[in-house]
């Protein structure tokens, strides 16, 4: 149960979120399909450096979506979090948690 609400679980649950949304704004065009793949292929986080950032932007979300940007490290990250609010993210994830 615990391992559940652990830090690692809820952003990989946040980055299975951000890349399902990817897919399917690539599927409909909205988006390059060469974009949304370089994503997928290069998507990953740390936690300490989710913390580390987020005590100088003050915002969760935004610490996570650098990270997640930094690891990708390719012009595709702009399309990261393309359309979405934090709440999209978060109370989405938040969802799959409980399940």
């Amino acid at each position: 149960m615990g391992r559940i609400w652990e830090d690692q679980n809820k952003y990989q649950r946040w980055l299975d979120v951000e890349l399902a949304v990817v897919e399917t704004l690539a599927a409909g065009g909205v988006i390059p399909k060469d974009a949304a793949a370089e994503i997928k292929a290069r998507a990953s986080f740390s936690v300490d450096r989710i913390n580390k950032i987020e005590a100088e932007v003050k915002h969760d979300v935004i610490a996570f979506t650098t990270c997640v940007a930094e690891h990708i490290n390719h012009p595709a990250s702009r399309w990261l979090h393309f359309g979405l609010t934090s709440s999209d993210i978060v109370d989405t994830a938040f969802a799959v948690q409980l399940v």
